[in-house]
């Protein structure tokens, strides 16, 4: 049987879901856990996959198994939405209690599981404990910590970890064919993601905007109050085509770590390295500045998660950095 796994990373955590596989010996509930864009989705489908062409192998060549299966369902967050809705879990109730389509394995991916509300929560809890027949319940999340822990209690836990340097420059040169310089560049922007790595080589558009936004955000420490509120409108829309898979905020962190380490010596550490020559003539050269900085962007990103606008969050920002 020839299982197939993404073509990179990951490795300890695909020896292990193979043997489970192979074993017959798959836990009704597991927990992809990992901080965003290592690939967690991808490596619940290819698990997904691999389960059900283990069951029924006449499958082994078909490439879209998944989106034939009617064994196989996927759970997200919707549009606009806050959270996962109990709705949507409740759905699994009438999944779950129709027959098999393959005669095998139900398998359900709850994508960026941190989005169930309580009551979603509550409502999966009541399935895992109902539903145990050759049933996979699969959740990836970026922060462990926010399920439940009877959630958590009742599940195989998978960590995910970042790639090595080495792994994803060569991947990037290699697979990707980058010249050595972008391989550079892009592996320290993604800083061991292959998924944003991926992001950045395939979607010019995206990248660019990432760059775009960076050299913003490094300008607008040195222009004054009544600059920096012009530039506000303009953070907020290159936002909008980064909000997927960063954030205005998770960009400036990257930046403030930068200036630490250029402040310490250690530019061998930057993730930022085309912004480099611009961080040396920088206002922020002491390390308070830097820790107001963060303590700011910590406040930042708790008024975000408190549903406050992303402009008036910038204008404060603006205001106190």
């Amino acid at each position: 049987m020839k299982y197939i796994w993404p073509e990179i990373g990951n490795q300890k955590a695909i020896s292990f879901l193979e043997k489970n596989i192979e074993n017959s010996h798959l836990a009704n509930s597991y927990i992809f856990s990992g901080i965003r864009d290592l690939g967690k989705f991808s490596l619940a489908k290819y698990f997904a996959r691999n389960i059900f062409v283990k069951e029924k192998p006449e499958f082994e060549s078909r490439e879209n198994i998944l989106e034939i299966n009617k064994d196989f369902l996927v759970i997200e967050k919707q549009g606009d939405k806050k959270n996962i809705s109990i709705e949507q879990v409740r759905s699994l109730i009438s999944f779950l209690s129709s027959g098999s389509f393959l005669n095998s394995y139900r398998i359900v991916v709850i994508k960026d599981a941190e989005n169930l509300n309580q009551n979603s929560a509550n409502a999966l809890l009541k399935i895992l404990e109902d539903f145990r027949d050759k049933l996979v319940i699969i959740l990836t999340v970026n922060n462990i910590d926010s399920l439940p822990k009877t959630i958590i209690s009742r599940s195989q836990i998978i960590n995910l970890s970042p790639l090595n340097f080495d792994s994803l420059y060569s991947l990037l040169k290699d697979d990707y064919k980058l010249n050595p310089s972008e391989a550079k560049n892009i592996t320290k922007l993604s800083l061991g993601r292959p998924m944003l790595a991926k992001k950045f080589v395939k979607d010019s558009e995206f990248y660019d905007n990432y760059r775009q936004t960076a050299e913003y955000l490094i300008d607008f420490l040195n222009h004054d109050l009544v600059e920096r509120s012009g530039i506000v409108n303009d953070l907020c829309r290159l936002d909008s085509v980064l909000s997927e898979n960063l954030s205005i905020i998770d960009i400036w962190r990257s930046l403030f770590r930068d200036l630490n380490f250029l402040n310490n010596n250690r530019p061998d550490l930057i993730q930022n390295d085309f912004l480099i020559e611009k961080m040396k003539k920088n206002n922020y050269k002491d390390d308070d500045s830097i820790l107001r900085a963060e303590i700011i962007f910590k406040k930042s990103n708790s008024y975000l998660a408190s549903n406050m606008s992303l402009k008036s969050v910038l204008e404060y920002i603006a205001i106190n950095i």
